[in-house]
């Protein structure tokens, strides 16, 4: 084959162009893993909340205008009376977030996880006590999930003065913003490093949570 006579030369991953008396080699690279996830309309919400506010979903759209994601959020008090296609939630506050097109919370760490606990389950001491500004567990949360940035903020938490009020009654501002991220290639929330709890709470006589905090390094946290 006459190659100096040939407009062009394809090879495997790549192409030979004749320019005059010199060849060229493009390099052909193939589609990055973030370019299968579709591009969204950007949601930024500050929702108010009490531990009476029902379940509430909030669609995602694609640029297209397509409904392709639900983020769904529910207190224990209103779980524990629900019945319907959103599973179980737990916690003092959950939020999942439904891809349409499989059906799957894909805030769970990972495929096949077996259970509806994610890192998107919130519990008081993460939101006002020891754990408050811890990177995973505190108050707010970061997924980098399917070419997007979530965020879940809890701001503004107001509990009752003692430790009976504070389970059953208390306010706060969820924060949401959901953007795109084309660095985001994974198709679940994924595990973090680690893991911050909160044992023998109680809440002092300035109304703040106490407790002995712990921080659980080395395992698959969730």
């Amino acid at each position: 084959m006459n190659v100096a006579g040939m407009h062009f030369f394809k090879l495997r991953r790549g192409m030979l162009i004749n320019s005059g008396s010199a060849f060229i080699f493009l390099l052909v690279i193939p589609a990055t893993a973030a370019e299968e996830w579709p591009t969204i309309q950007e949601r930024l919400l500050h929702i108010t909340q009490t531990r009476y506010t029902p379940l509430r979903e909030l669609p995602v759209l694609l640029k297209t205008g397509e409904k392709r994601y639900v983020l769904g959020c529910m207190h224990t008090p209103q779980a524990e009376l629900y019945q319907g296609n959103w599973g179980a939630f737990s916690g003092m506050f959950q939020c999942k977030l439904i891809d349409l097109k499989d059906g799957a919370d894909i805030l769970q760490p990972v495929d096949e996880w077996g259970s509806t606990v994610t890192r998107a389950r919130f519990y008081h001491y993460e939101v006002m006590g020891g754990c408050r500004k811890h990177q995973w567990y505190g108050h707010r949360r970061e997924f980098h999930v399917r070419g997007m940035k979530v965020v879940l903020d809890i701001v503004d938490f107001v509990p009752g003065s003692t430790i009976q009020p504070f389970y059953d009654d208390y306010r706060f501002t969820l924060n949401v913003a959901i953007t795109n991220d084309k660095s985001a290639n994974s198709a679940w929330g994924g595990y973090a490093p680690e893991i911050c709890r909160v044992d023998n709470e109680y809440i002092d006589k300035y109304g703040k949570l106490q407790g002995q905090v712990s921080i659980i390094r080395g395992a698959n946290a969730f």
